[in-house]
């Protein structure tokens, strides 16, 4: 990002986008995630059915996320993320993907 913005200056909003997700995927691949879709204000994330995770790390995880993240025991084991809610027609792209990169960042304490 640093690179581009030094070549070309200001990157437009859908660049910014597409490096958000590109970081997103990287960070989901870095803790077992094999899916991540989002419906409205709910993320699914999907982990890889062989995950090397410590399975006793979820309450823990699920305790800093209070009526937001719920785990499915599954054989693909399933976590299910409700995002903040943003005021009608006033979805924050930027806050959903520094949410999602932390929430990303909270699953390396299952490695």
């Amino acid at each position: 990002q640093e690179e581009l913005v030094d070549r070309y200056g200001d990157l437009p909003y859908a660049v910014n986008n597409l490096l958000n997700i590109a970081l997103i995927k990287s960070m989901c691949h870095n803790v077992y995630i094999s899916n991540l879709t989002q419906k409205d204000y709910e993320v699914k994330l999907i982990m890889y059915p062989k995950a090397k995770i410590n399975v006793t790390g979820i309450p823990s995880l699920l305790n800093q996320y209070p009526n937001r993240l719920k785990f499915y025991a599954q054989p693909s084991p399933e976590f299910i993320y409700q995002l903040p809610r943003f005021p009608k027609g006033k979805v924050d792209t930027i806050s959903i993907f520094e949410d999602l990169k932390k929430l990303l960042e909270e699953f390396k304490s299952l490695l």
